[in-house]
């Protein structure tokens, strides 16, 4: 999907309004291409995430 995990997390924030975290922050060598997400929110909030992020994705 990417070899920038930064500027691509900044897109989903932008674009899709889904915060993301970009594999740099965990692994410096494979990280950039790689995108960490966070599953500590209710059913229905994660529903929406991933149902803005099939959107988001659908249109790049």
């Amino acid at each position: 999907l990417t070899d920038d995990s930064r500027s691509f997390a900044a897109e989903v924030l932008e674009k899709a309004g889904v915060a993301v975290t970009p594999g740099l922050d965990f692994d410096p060598v494979r990280g950039k291409g790689t995108l960490r997400f966070s599953y500590a929110r209710s059913t229905a909030d994660i529903e929406e995430g991933l149902s803005r992020l099939k959107a988001f994705m659908a249109a790049r």
